[in-house]
């Protein structure tokens, strides 16, 4: 697991440093710096893109910085003055000639020059004193508080049983110094009753403790399971389910999966326990190997004593439902999908998937450095669903909310000066299923509607500010989907890539045209994915550069719902430029 997770790591790394070396023209410059100017249109550091010479401060600027550094040198002036007390823990009170002055750390200004009596007093330690000599100039003392602590001695039979001390370990028989307290001493021992004592802690006192462990008598728990209702044909673990219980003692068991009509589907046999929690993983097939259908199965526990001989049986209910498909998406543009196109298909109810994915590209010349890092957080729920099946889902009987948020951390150093933006992104969409084919291959259809906020004027993720509705639609052939999604927008504001164009508010709408092809193998899934927007209705139809386009590649880590996923977009205008930025991400689908 470790070297997969390295190999991830390196495949990530790679794609970032290619996409840093990878641009043309002046594209990447011009978001960087609209983004920029606009997320903080105040800082007086320099605006990404080429060096410009500064304009002349205004005299309000002036004023302003001459107050600033006058507060500045005032405050060092009285810092330099200070009387500085630490301590090894924080949290202690401090005396000065037995007056208190406060908790460390602690910066005392306004100490006269002089010798004190310097005191820390802490709960639990001891108290420590110290003559200090204080001449004016900034000093630091620093004392170490001594714990007040005592012993503790626990017998236990069985020896081998485990002694737990509040959060911590304790070896049977040996001598533990504690800081001084009462405590709840924890033991157990499988196949013996567990017992719990308290005892108090002494200051440099030694407390022994003595516990008999009886025999416990053979229990079984009820049976629980990680998901009463799952589908076999979902990749890796969400493709099982996991029946665990507890036993008390000694013994062996039996677990069979039966049908409804009770004939028994699959069986697992338990070797002798030895340890309190029990588990089976069943991936919804018969012994001999076939997948068994939909429908609801009972697992059945028959475990036996070691000791007593006695026999206990436990039930849990499970339903296989092929209706539950799981597969794993991006959610970079505001909603499932690829990163530019969204698919049509939703999440079953109950379901949920949490993802996040970090990209990067930067640039250097002439001695400024251009860094751009968007960061998206994002989920998809499953709202209702069907249990009877996918296919042939009546018209929105199935909905997803994809939820969304984020910045593109901005970062430029020129001439010795930097400045960070962080323009903040967040949306909200919901999906509703309205065609869906009665098998492996047909024609998948959706209806979405989204809510989005972007702080800046540019359109990186191809979800600009504003409200949207779209048609996600896909030719499913097996595990290939050729997906288009036509979206319109109503926005506060128009796209622009322009530094020194002015935001002005108003009504405008355009539409986006969204493609892809999706390979969905279920534990690897790969796509490409193309988004273009108009311009705004009433100025002539034609394309509104740039546009965007992306590869993409999600893995399923091996025994788990755990995915990682590696990109590479960019943003074209031709003929002026282009730039490329990669990253990766993880994600949990559950």
């Amino acid at each position: 697991m470790k070297r997969l997770l390295s190999v991830a790591l390196l495949a990530a790394a790679a794609l970032a440093a290619l996409a840093c070396t990878t641009s043309s023209g002046s594209l990447f410059e011009d978001a960087a710096a609209t983004e920029s100017r606009q997320a903080a249109p105040a800082a007086d550091a320099p605006a990404p893109g080429p060096v410009e010479e500064a304009a002349e401060p205004v005299q309000a600027a002036e004023d302003e910085a001459e107050w600033e550094q006058a507060y500045y040198e005032e405050a060092e002036r009285s810092a330099a003055r200070g009387l500085e007390i630490q301590s090894d823990p924080d949290g202690a009170e401090v005396y000065l000639d037995n007056t208190y002055v406060g908790t460390t750390p602690v910066v005392l200004t306004g100490i006269a020059r002089g010798r004190y009596r310097l005191t820390l007093v802490k709960e639990g330690y001891y108290p420590v004193s110290s003559w200090i000599t204080h001449l004016g100039d900034y000093s630091v003392y620093s004392l170490s508080l001594t714990r007040i602590t005592g012993f503790l001695r626990v017998e236990v039979q069985p020896p081998d049983a485990l002694v737990t001390v509040g959060s911590d370990t304790y070896q049977p028989g040996r001598v533990a110094e504690l800081p001084v307290g009462r405590y709840t001493v924890r033991a157990r021992s499988f196949g013996y009753e567990e017992r719990r004592e308290t005892v108090l802690i002494r200051e440099r006192t030694l407390t022994e403790l003595s516990m008999d462990l009886p025999v416990a008598a053979f229990r079984v728990s009820d049976l629980r399971v990680n998901r009463e209702r799952f589908n076999p044909m979902n990749p890796g673990a969400l493709g099982t389910v996991r029946v665990g219980f507890e036993v008390s003692s000694f013994g062996a068991g039996t677990a069979v999966v039966l049908d409804e009509s009770g004939e028994e589907v699959h069986r697992t046999a338990f070797q002798r326990f030895t340890t309190w929690n029990q588990e089976l993983t069943w991936d919804g097939r018969r012994s001999a190997g076939q997948t068994v259908p939909d429908g609801l199965y009972t697992v059945r526990l028959q475990a036996v004593g070691e000791r007593e001989g006695v026999v206990v049986e436990r039930e849990a209910m499970i339903r296989i439902d092929s209706s539950l498909v799981l597969a794993y998406r991006s959610l970079f543009s505001g909603s499932a999908g690829l990163l530019y196109a969204p698919t049509p298909e939703v999440l079953p109810g109950g379901s949920f998937q949490l993802s996040s994915l970090v990209m990067a590209h930067w640039e250097t010349d002439g001695g400024a450095t251009l860094v751009r890092v968007p960061v998206a957080l994002a989920s998809r729920w499953g709202l209702a669903g069907r249990s009877a099946g996918d296919y042939g889902a009546a018209p929105f009987s199935r909905w997803e909310l994809d939820l969304q948020a984020g910045s593109i951390v901005g970062y430029a150093s020129a001439l010795g000066e930097e400045s960070v933006v962080f323009p903040f992104f967040a949306g909200a969409a919901l999906k509703t299923l309205l065609l869906s084919p009665a098998g492996p291959v047909g024609l998948r259809a959706a209806l979405q509607a989204k809510l989005a906020y972007h702080g800046v004027s540019t359109d990186t993720l191809a979800n600009s500010t504003g409200f949207s509705l779209g048609a996600p639609a896909a030719l499913q052939v097996g595990a290939v989907a050729v997906l288009l999604s036509p979206e319109i927008i109503l926005s506060p504001w128009r796209v622009s890539y322009d530094p020194d164009a002015a935001r002005t508010a108003g009504f405008y709408s355009w539409l986006y045209a969204r493609a892809g092809v999706l390979v969905d193998l279920g534990v690897v899934s790969a796509g490409l994915s193309a988004s273009a927007r108009t311009t705004p209705f009433g100025e002539g139809f034609a394309l509104d550069l740039p546009f965007q386009a992306a590869v993409e590649l999600h893995w399923l880590v091996p025994r788990s719902a755990l995915f990682l996923s590696f990109v590479f977009a960019g943003e074209f205008s031709p003929p002026s430029g282009y730039y490329l930025q990669g990253g990766a991400g993880v994600g949990l689908l559950q």
